[in-house]
Formats: C-alpha cells, sequence, structure tokens
C-alpha cells in the first residue's frame, strides 16, 4: 500500500462505523426504551407528557462502535501525516499535529511542534496545516475534538446520553391569518424545537392546556442519542455529528496533498 491509499481506506472504515452506529440506535428505539405516559395536572389546568419509569439504558455497543468511528477519523489524519513526509526516523512520533495545550500557540510553538510530528514536511503544507487552527478555540477547534475524544477512548468509554427535541406542530398558514400577503401560505406542519434534555424517570416531555392537545393531536417527539462529554461535544446528536466530521476531515485531506 503506498501513498494516501491507506488514507481513504480509513476515511471509508469510518463511514462504516457511522453506517453501523445508526443502525444500532435505530434498533435501539426500535424497543420503545422510553415509557411515556400523558397525565391530567388538575392544579395547573395542564395535560403533561412525560417519561414514567426507568429509561432502558443505551447498549453498549453504541459507545463502542461511536469509539471507533472517532478513531478511524483520527487515523485517517495520521495515515496522512505519515505519507506527507515519506520514509520518517522514528514512525511512532509521526501524527497531525494537533495542539492539545489550552491557549493558542505562536507561530514558532506550532511549528516547532509539526516539525517533531511531521519532520520534513513541505514549507507550504506547514503554513496551511497552522492556518487550520487546530486546537481549541480555533478555526479548527473540530480537529481538537476528534483528537480530545480519540484521547479519551483509549482509556473509558465515551459518554452517551438520550436526549429529545421538544417540539410540537403547527399550521404555519395560521401565523398570517387576517394579514394582507402577497401570496397564498400553505398549511404545512412546522416542527418547533424549543431546548433538548436529558431523559429520565420523570423528564417532562411537553406540557399544554388540554384543549391544546385537542387542537394540535399530531403533536410528534424526537428522541436521539448524543454525546455527554463535557467542553467537547454535549448534547450533539452523534451519527450526524460524526459525519460532519468526517466530512470536514475527507475535504481538508483532499486540499492538503496537492501541498506535500
Amino acid at each position: 500500500m503506498t501513498g494516501f491509499e491507506s488514507v481513504r481506506l480509513k476515511l471509508d472504515r469510518a463511514k462504516q462505523h457511522i453506517d453501523d452506529l445508526e443502525a444500532a440506535i435505530i434498533a435501539f428505539h426500535r424497543t420503545n426504551p422510553y415509557p411515556i405516559v400523558t397525565e391530567d395536572d388538575p392544579q395547573r389546568g395542564k395535560r403533561v407528557v412525560k417519561v414514567k419509569g426507568k429509561p432502558s439504558p443505551i447498549p453498549s455497543a453504541i459507545p463502542l462502535i461511536l469509539g471507533d468511528a472517532v478513531h478511524a477519523i483520527r487515523s485517517s489524519l495520521d495515515h496522512f501525516a505519515y505519507a506527507a513526509v515519506r520514509n520518517p526516523p522514528d514512525i511512532t512520533k509521526v501524527s497531525f499535529p494537533i495542539w492539545r495545550k489550552d491557549y493558542v500557540p505562536t507561530v514558532e510553538e506550532f511549528e516547532s511542534a509539526m516539525n517533531r510530528q511531521m519532520p520534513r514536511a513541505s514549507k507550504r503544507l506547514v503554513q496551511a496545516i497552522y492556518a487550520l487552527q487546530p486546537y481549541r478555540r480555533g478555526n479548527g477547534e473540530h480537529l481538537w475534538a476528534i483528537d480530545r475524544l480519540d484521547i479519551i477512548d483509549k482509556h473509558r468509554v465515551l459518554i452517551v446520553i438520550g436526549t429529545y427535541p421538544k417540539s410540537f406542530q403547527f399550521d404555519a398558514s395560521g401565523l398570517f391569518a387576517g394579514l394582507d400577503v402577497p401570496y397564498d401560505i400553505p398549511a404545512i406542519p412546522w416542527a418547533i424545537r424549543i431546548q433538548e434534555d436529558a431523559i429520565q424517570d420523570g423528564t417532562i416531555l411537553f406540557e399544554a392546556a388540554p384543549e391544546d392537545f385537542e387542537k394540535h393531536k399530531d403533536l410528534q417527539l424526537t428522541f436521539d442519542i448524543a454525546f455527554g462529554e463535557p467542553e467537547i461535544l454535549e448534547r450533539d446528536p452523534v451519527a450526524p455529528t460524526l459525519r460532519r466530521l468526517l466530512d470536514e476531515v475527507d475535504g481538508l485531506l483532499k486540499r492538503l496533498i496537492p501541498l506535500v
């Protein structure tokens, strides 16, 4: 295997892991893991939809597959670094440079780190990678997040949580009732996402006056599995977030390869 072929294989493997992750999440949701009841609260005049009972635990396979996907994405960056420097003196020290300290590096600091991790890299490649700002709070913070998640997964299972977007459906045309608009507003249901929260016994998913339930019988509640890693990724749905990160890394490496 030569050149950057292994980079593509790692990215393809990451995609397969994400496909498997989505399938595992779908299978989990098909078990109806969150028992939901509707109850009236006469004192407040509200009807409440809430979780009643202990939610089913998220299968261990989900964070394990998640970790495999993260590692494959991170590995694609390291495979690029190895192919870019060609026969480095010590392969164990080669890696795609991501600044791990909690401050913005100077040009000199970053170039020094890159010279250790990617010795003999071309000057324009060094400049291009520095311009990415691959560090926390930089424009390339997503690269820092991938690196950080991969480090965590080497020592413990990544944390995932069940979340839901509180939402309701309504007829958008009602917003324009009585207004003089130059065109007809179709009666399209719109989903309004209010907030996300972790699911547990007693979590209120939705509440409204009983008559509103009659008006909006098409109420829909959507559940998802999200990251639970504070200060890195928290409450971000795992599968769509990983696909976004994979696409960003794929596009990045395609731009960097011609600079080698």
